[in-house]
């Protein structure tokens, strides 16, 4: 056969091809340094490597076949012959039937383990082991290793792919299991090399099989006597096979992972979160993260075998559920014969930011916000005048208004486009530069007091409370079995937080009896989350989103709170949204025309669902000493230029002190609370958020309480 005409049948077969060939090489081909002494030929799979491949791919791998059709909703078939078949599969694999654990003769026959190395993998040489249960990786880090697959049977396997994955995934499970709520494939990368291929690819620099290319020879491995050459899509009897991978984590996500919205916070790698129902884990490998308990975020590392059910003896079976049935043109299922995955734990790394920055972008997130407001309301008004024309039979009027709601929408798209674009911050900077400043404002509460007598109440002063707006930031610290022995930095976990109180007296003849006296102050480490099952966020969350430290009341018991995400934005929100509902019902979508996009964006905010875990912090003391238990003998000093008494409290905070409220101090153990719990770093995604804060409870003499918040972050730097 001529080189050209078995290059194009190689390149029927496997999509990716193009990208190792000669005629359209690219640019990430170029040699790198990695971390080991032996350059790889190719950069590892990472996601912006991918993105740079995508044009020489005969298509992408995010979307599926053209060339595919469909029966009926539950079969979907794809055509062996055309270039793309396979993304077809790859795209979903999730509705494949599994093989794996059936007993399948086959399928028991195939015995797949995967092996983590310190270094690139190299034929004749022996790597150094490592565990990858016992290590968090970050961006940037290479994974390094290789696959053992062994034919344990006296005949042979056929098979129609094998593939080498490193996979994100997002899953909302649901309640009966079947399938899940929500399952989004937010990473995907594949290992060409360690991956079936017809054609031998050059792996490392010191390799040179430019004239071998499309041949399909077999190597052995002289460290394991291994075979290193799948060929003819068959495991032979009673042989092992090695194959080699790297990846290198990426820095961040693609764009395209927040297409909508445009925005870069959600393009950040997030941590390991949750209970791994995808990658499964051992119990002992599991941890308290406060994730919502059908929810998870993993990273795993997939060696996965696929054939056609006859070969395994296996009969077509129709979908039972709402899974489809993949098959080929001639009807023959496609299944999973056999596999096998190992988790990964992933932390992300970011800088504690400046105050200028969170100054910056706190004030897009503002603006964005705010955008989003007036859009929403605009529309609104102008639905409840065609209402209010049409019901005064200004029939003119109201076709005037619906075209004026035509020029909105159009008017709302540029914004939109204007305010997601990756300029927008630029822009925000540029506008307000002189405005923005290196210094953070306090939060600044009024809180009006009251002197109670018979038969009504007089005004005793106001209670001005000072707070710190910039956030407390925390160093992550792993669970104790990812330290390796080494001593964690925990001199974060300690710290003094100033709180100001100034009391302004309602009489200018005011006595010490009449100043606010405190039983205690309670401190509690929040820590809340947010997930969207079903639109993205539209927005960048941030404490602002989680309370306003605004008085609104004071309170008769501790737990009581209305200074709160569910007041502030979700409740609001879903207000406009029973608006919008009734236009719609009364309008119709005819007369009541309002972009989808907008739609979307109003439910994602009203369909939020948070999640807020209070952690009771035990050691807490004003200035290092003073029991928080008894706060009644604290002195006011009087500003005799202000006419007013204040306090500058210094309240020392210990967060390792953190456990769950229920638990008596002599019941709390000697741990530390990130020994017994795993706080991982903030982070948000277009469905997933982690945010922390801090809760104090005032508690007066009168028995009554209030709340002020103190925004903290937690990162790994």
């Amino acid at each position: 056969m001529h080189t050209h005409t078995l290059a194009r049948s190689v390149r029927d077969d496997l999509p990716a091809y193009s990208i190792y060939s000669d005629e359209g090489e690219s640019s990430g081909s170029n040699a790198y340094e990695s971390n080991s002494n032996e350059n790889l030929r190719h950069e590892p799979n990472d996601t912006a490597t991918n993105y740079n491949f995508s044009n020489n791919l005969t298509s992408s791998l995010s979307r599926l076949s053209f060339e595919d059709t469909s029966i009926d909703e539950n079969l979907i078939i794809t055509d062996e012959n055309t270039n793309n078949w396979t993304e077809t599969i790859i795209n979903n694999i999730h509705n494949l039937r599994s093989l794996t654990k059936t007993g399948n003769e086959y399928s028991k026959a195939i015995d797949i383990s995967i092996h983590f190395t310190k270094d690139v993998g190299k034929v004749n040489e022996k790597p150094t082991l490592i565990d990858p249960l016992l290590h968090e990786y970050r961006k940037g880090d290479f994974i390094n290793g290789h696959i053992y697959i062994t034919n344990t049977s006296d005949f042979e396997v056929p098979f129609t792919m094998f593939y080498v994955m490193f996979q994100g995934h997002f899953l909302i499970a649901s309640k009966n299991e079947s399938k899940p709520v929500k399952f989004k494939k937010f990473l995907e990368m594949f290992d060409f090399s360690a991956s079936y291929n017809e054609a031998r690819i050059d792996r490392l620099i010191s390799e040179n099989n430019k004239d071998e290319l499309f041949q399909t020879i077999s190597l052995i491995d002289p460290i394991d006597n291994a075979e290193l050459s799948l060929a003819e899509r068959v495991l032979k009897p009673k042989t092992t096979y090695k194959r080699f991978f790297t990846f290198k984590i990426p820095e961040r996500l693609l764009d395209s992972e927040c297409n909508v919205h445009n925005l870069s916070y959600h393009t950040e790698l997030p941590p390991t979160l949750g209970i791994l129902k995808y990658f499964q884990v051992n119990d002992e490998d599991k941890f308290k993260d406060f994730l919502f308990p059908d929810s998870s975020i993993t990273y795993g590392l997939t060696a996965r075998f696929i054939g056609k059910a006859y070969q395994y003896n296996e009969k077509n079976e129709k979908s039972h559920n709402s899974n489809p049935t993949l098959v080929n043109s001639d009807g023959d299922e496609f299944v999973i014969f056999t596999d096998n995955q190992v988790s990964m734990r992933i932390l992300q790394q970011a800088p504690v930011q400046s105050t200028l920055d969170y100054n910056l972008k706190t004030l897009e997130i503002e603006t964005m916000y705010k955008n989003l407001i007036s859009r929403l309301k605009e529309k609104i008004e102008i639905g409840e005048e065609i209402v209010q024309s049409l019901n005064e039979n200004h029939s003119d009027e109201a076709i005037q208004l619906a075209k004026k709601l035509d020029q909105a929408n159009k008017n709302d798209l540029a914004k939109a486009r204007q305010l997601y674009s990756s300029k927008h911050s630029r822009d925000v900077k540029a506008k307000y530069g002189d405005k923005i400043i290196d210094k953070c404002d306090n939060y600044e509460m009024i809180i009006p007091l009251m002197k109670k007598k018979l038969l009504h109440s007089n005004s005793n002063g106001t209670l001005k409370v000072s707070s710190p707006k910039m956030p407390i930031y925390l160093r992550y610290i792993p669970p104790p079995k990812f330290r390796l022995g080494e001593p964690i930095d925990n001199s974060t976990w300690k710290f003094d937080m100033p709180i100001n109180l100034s009391f302004t007296s309602g009489s200018l003849l005011s006595t010490h009896k009449e100043l606010p006296r405190f039983k205690k102050i309670l401190c509690d480490l929040v820590v809340a989350t947010f997930k969207s099952k079903k639109f993205d966020i539209p927005l960048q969350l941030n404490h602002n989103f989680l309370f306003k430290n605004d008085f609104k009341k004071f309170y008769n018991d501790p737990t009581t709170d209305n200074d709160s995400f569910v007041h502030i934005i979700k409740k609001p929100f879903q207000e406009m949204g029973k608006k919008y509902y009734d236009l719609f019902q009364t309008l119709g979508s005819d007369r009541f025309r309002v972009e989808a996009s907008l739609i979307d964006d109003l439910k994602a905010m009203c369909g939020i669902e948070e999640r807020f875990m209070k952690l009771k912090i035990d050691d807490f003391k004003i200035n290092g000493s003073k029991d928080m238990k008894d706060l009644s003998d604290l002195n006011w000093d009087l500003n005799d230029r202000s006419n007013s008494f204040e306090q500058s409290l210094s309240l020392s905070v210990n967060v390792e002190s953190a456990d769950f409220k229920y638990l008596q101090s002599k019941n709390r153990g000697n741990e530390s609370a990130y020994d017994k719990f795993c706080f991982v770093p903030s982070f948000q995604t277009c469905n997933m958020a982690r945010m922390y804060y801090f809760d104090l409870c005032f508690q007066l003499t009168t028995n009554e309480y209030f709340h002020v918040k103190v925004p903290a972050v937690i990162e790994k730097w």
